[in-house]
């Protein structure tokens, strides 16, 4: 049905193909930079830790 919906209608398919593929990347791009911020954060937190520790 929706391949359909979208076949009938060629400007929503045009227009709307390139701003889906732009809003997923842009999300995995954040999701990825958060990722790999909390481990960096989590990483020198604990050993913040430990040094403080001993």
């Amino acid at each position: 049905m929706k391949n359909q919906t979208i076949d009938q209608i060629p400007h929503k398919r045009i227009a709307w193909r390139p701003i889906n593929l732009i809003g997923f990347g842009s999300i995995i791009i954040i999701g990825f930079a958060a990722i790999i911020t909390e481990i960096i954060t989590t990483f020198s937190s604990q050993e913040v830790i430990i040094e403080d520790s001993i």
